[in-house]
């Protein structure tokens, strides 16, 4: 074969020749300056690179300039015999221009993420990220994007390209100013105990919130029913102050107040202490009583319900402690409204009324005659609407009854009247009733002859009075009257009436006769011998044989 001949014939010929050498770095920076030298082959030798670079030569060496790309270091000696060296170039980063941030403010504790923009990567080189200054302060992390946490203080971020050794080279930074919101939530005071339906006070500001970033600063308050200021809370629509009147609450409450600046369009919080209102059970109460009651009666005042421990009753002029009180010897002037004050163990209270009607009582009076027995026995009742009689052998319904034909033995006694008046109310009283006697009588006479004595009598005793009437317009106050010679016309009845100290008389009458004188006649005389008998015949006149 002709050509591998040639081939043959050739490296033989060059094996034969001294080879060079070139000596100096693999690796260049972009713009650096490598020192090459030559050895072996014939002197003078020729430096050149691919591609051309500047090449400053003496004799056996030469300091080239790396320029933006990986060359070719080629040297020939006198005999043309060359020899060559690759050169690595490691290009230079550019440095980035600016930094993108996912927002430029930050709350307290607050995140951002970090994108480098612009500028180029060299070779094997990294972006790296720093706070405090451009490289000189502490790292935070490497790579076009990073994310900060937990951000306390406005922070200067930088980035920038360092490319490894050998070139170890930095570009300039670019850098961004990240701002942390601040707001101091200041505090709040004004925790209060209070029972329930009251109002509670309003919560002050002990200190107003502030912003030391120039935030501009809002409130809203906030609140709780559970049982801790850790728990979560709620907005309490329009309360945007720094103060807060909370409103009448029906149980224990606790308050924050959120303070907020608003910073570049980003709004940051933060909370106030807590605050509570503690609410204690108003006690439940209902009043009653035994309205209405009658004058004299018991009013009975009663006090029911939950919490309370200690109640007190009140009206005008009267006061007395005790869940269930009476009051004795009702008069009008206790009616009126009764109230009471259920008290709890936390001192909360609740009232209960109730009116009590005090309804006056009749006026019971007996009213009567005093007859003597024989009349009517009249009885008067007080004012009232309903009427009851009791009494000896008696009973009634009526306001003045009467009791015809009075007799003392029957109806001698107590007698009792209960009046009823509106409302039920009742008065008794009552009344020993005594009948006056009426005396007795019994009248006898003589029978006198005319011209005799007649004689009247009256069996009475006591401290009387007497009356008589008879014929002839005989009158007479003595108990028994004599009328001396009397005639014939004396007969007839005689009228008797007997008064005793009762003022009461009794009537009685009797028939008395006078008897004429009888006229006697012994008959005619006659002569008779003796020893003989005879027969005398009497007779009378106006008279009777004995």
């Amino acid at each position: 074969n002709i050509t591998a001949l040639i081939i043959l014939i050739l490296c033989t010929f060059y094996t034969a020749q001294t080879q060079c050498v070139i000596t100096g770095p693999s690796i260049l920076c972009e713009g650096g300056i490598g020192t090459f030298s030559v050895t072996g082959g014939t002197a003078p030798y020729m430096f050149t690179t691919d591609p051309t670079y500047p090449i400053v030569q003496v004799d056996s060496s030469a300091m080239i300039t790396a320029g933006s790309s990986s060359f070719t270091v080629m040297v020939s000696d006198f005999n043309n015999v060359t020899c060559t060296k690759f050169v690595t170039v490691n290009i230079k980063s550019i440095a980035p221009t600016s930094i993108n941030a996912s927002t430029s403010t930050v709350c307290i504790n607050g995140s951002v993420t970090l994108t480098a923009v612009g500028g180029m990567a060299g070779t094997g080189s990294n972006l790296k990220w720093y706070v405090g200054s451009c490289g000189g302060g502490s790292s935070i992390g490497t790579g076009p994007i990073i994310t900060v946490n937990n951000i306390m203080n406005t922070t200067e971020y930088f980035v920038r390209y360092e490319d490894p050794a050998p070139c170890s080279l930095y570009t300039t930074c670019a850098s961004i100013t990240i701002t942390v919101n601040h707001i101091a939530a200041g505090t709040i005071s004004g925790s209060s105990t209070v029972c329930s339906g009251v109002d509670p006070a309003a919560f002050i500001s002990t200190m107003d919130a502030n912003s030391s970033s120039g935030g501009t600063i809002s409130y809203q308050w906030e609140m709780s029913t559970n049982s801790n200021c850790n728990s979560s809370y709620s907005i309490i629509n329009g309360a945007t102050q720094s103060t807060y009147d909370p409103p009448i609450l029906s149980t224990t409450t606790y308050f924050k107040r959120k303070a907020i600046s608003v910073l570049n369009g980003v709004s940051c919080s933060s909370y106030s202490n807590c605050v509570s209102v503690t609410v204690n059970p108003t006690p439940t109460v209902i009043a009653a009583s035994n309205s209405p009651v009658c004058e004299t009666a018991t009013i009975s005042l009663t006090a029911s319900g939950t919490g309370g421990i200690s109640y007190n009753w009140t009206s005008q002029s009267f006061s007395m402690m005790g869940q269930n009180v009476n009051r004795t010897n009702a008069t009008e002037a206790m009616e009126g409204t009764y109230t009471v004050t259920a008290t709890s163990a936390a001192l909360c209270t609740a009232t209960a009324s109730t009116f009590v009607i005090v309804n006056p009582k009749p006026i019971a009076t007996i009213m009567n005659n005093t007859p003597c027995e024989g009349e009517t026995l009249n009885l008067m009742g007080g004012t009232g609407i309903a009427y009851s009689w009791d009494g000896p052998s008696f009973s009634s319904n009526l306001q003045s009854p009467m009791r015809p034909n009075a007799m003392k033995s029957t109806m001698d006694g107590t007698y009792k009247l209960t009046v009823t008046e509106t409302g039920g109310c009742t008065s008794t009283t009552s009344k020993v009733i005594t009948i006056r006697p009426k005396p007795s009588i019994n009248l006898s006479s003589n029978k006198p002859c005319v011209g005799e004595r007649l004689m009247l009598f009256s069996n009475a005793s006591g401290t009387n009075t007497y009356s008589w009437k008879g014929p002839e317009m005989f009158t007479s106050n003595v108990q028994n009257p004599i009328i001396q010679n009397v005639s014939i016309t004396a007969q007839g009845r005689y009228e008797h009436t007997i008064t005793n100290a009762e003022q009461c008389s009794t009537i009685g009458n009797i028939d008395v006769t006078s008897n004429e004188l009888p006229v006697a006649n012994a008959g005619n005389n006659v002569s008779i011998c003796r020893g003989q008998s005879t027969t005398i015949n009497a007779s009378a006149t106006r008279g009777r044989m004995p």
